[in-house]
């Protein structure tokens, strides 16, 4: 307030006041404030120690149940690792079995590996030597040692070049016996022969078999003449009779077994062998020699019912049979040493399976001792020297 000459003259400064006011104002809502701001600070400290104390017991408790599942699972792992252990322990001893048998191969390997390569070298060796033996026989005896068989061998007679052969299979086995595996088939000629022949050559009992007949499919046909059954036909890889002059070359010194082979249509084997075998030339009719029977097929050949032994060999064209009223070779087509007329025929006419069954008429392959009424599915002659083949 002012004092005026009237006395005092009252003016308030409102804008002084109201500052003071607002001033008040806010100093009170600041205070306000900062009393709710405690009192909220306060219960939410109250709330918070209270989560903190249900926080702190649930995580116990899950603290407790983890405890518990990482044991179980250090226990399963405890137990898997012993079965991974033992495992790993089987297996190591398995690799080491392994590693053992690896190096004893290796050495065996090396082992065979030196052996091979010594027999190679031995086997260079060797063809070097028969190839410069080869070229000194040539530049000595002339090319005709160019186009002869393996056991062909050369002589010399009267300055004139004479190529020889083995007489039978036996001889070729005999010398060179490590070179055969097997049946085989060879060039030979026996001794007064007048051209050599290949022969199949069939080893059994340390030696080798010269065949001289094979049937086992009705692929040839043994209705033949007398004239085809003195020279022979077929092909030794297949079914043929070998000839009879060639025969009787082979047997005629009269020191040759002989051993047949038969077998059923139910593929049961047998076998017939004699200790004496050969036949006569062609002016004794082939005569058939033969005696010393033993084997499981049973004697057909030398039977006392009706002997073979002593009997010419018959053809159709040519009737030397015992039967004066009939041609045996022609009744039952076809060709053998035939009486009157056979207990045995291994030459007659093939029949197969489904048919080789004649009640009435006695045709087909026959060894009465087997089947009387039936013919056989297989057959093979063959001689040895007595000495080699005695069984």
């Amino acid at each position: 307030m002012e004092e005026s000459g009237d006395g005092f003259n009252c003016r308030v400064n409102w804008t002084h006041l109201e500052s003071l006011i607002q001033n008040k104002v806010d100093q009170r809502l600041k205070d306000l404030k900062l009393h709710l701001e405690s009192r909220v600070d306060e219960r939410e400290f109250e709330s918070h120690s209270r989560q903190t104390k249900r926080s702190r017991h649930n995580f116990h408790e899950l603290r407790k149940e983890k405890l518990k599942a990482l044991e179980f699972r250090m226990l399963k792992l405890s137990k898997d690792l012993e079965h991974t252990k033992l495992s790993v322990s089987k297996q190591t001893e398995a690799l080491e079995l392994s590693i053992l048998l690896s190096r004893s191969h290796e050495t065996t390997a090396k082992d065979i590996s030196s052996k091979q390569t010594r027999l190679e070298n031995a086997v260079t060796s060797l063809a070097d030597r028969v190839a410069k033996l080869v070229k000194l026989l040539k530049q000595k005896h002339g090319k005709v040692l160019g186009n002869m068989t393996p056991v062909e061998k050369s002589s010399k007679a009267n300055d004139a070049q004479v190529v020889t052969y083995p007489k039978d299979c036996s001889e070729v086995y005999r010398d060179m016996s490590k070179l055969f595996h097997g049946d085989f088939h060879i060039t030979v000629k026996p001794k007064g022969a007048r051209e050599p022949f290949t022969a199949l050559c069939k080893v059994f009992n340390n030696t080798a078999w010269t065949v001289i007949q094979r049937r086992y499919n009705g692929s040839e046909d043994f209705y033949r003449t007398w004239s085809e059954y003195k020279s022979g036909f077929g092909v030794p890889e297949s079914e043929f009779w070998i000839g009879n002059d060639n025969i009787y070359h082979l047997t005629k010194n009269g020191q040759m077994s002989l051993r047949i082979e038969l077998e059923d249509w139910e593929g049961v084997k047998y076998h017939a062998d004699y200790d004496h075998f050969s036949i006569g030339n062609e002016d004794k009719l082939f005569r058939l020699h033969v005696s010393g029977y033993h084997g499981n097929a049973g004697d057909s050949l030398t039977s006392t019912w009706e002997s073979h032994d002593g009997q010419p060999f018959s053809t159709h064209d040519r009737d030397n049979d015992a039967r004066f009223h009939d041609n045996c070779s022609e009744h039952y087509h076809g060709a053998w040493w035939f009486t009157s007329c056979f207990t045995s025929h291994l030459n007659g006419k093939y029949m197969q399976k489904e048919n080789h069954k004649h009640y009435f008429v006695r045709n087909g392959i026959r060894w009465n001792t087997l089947h009387v009424y039936a013919s056989l599915k297989s057959t093979v002659m063959m001689v040895a020297p007595r000495e080699e083949g005695e069984l």
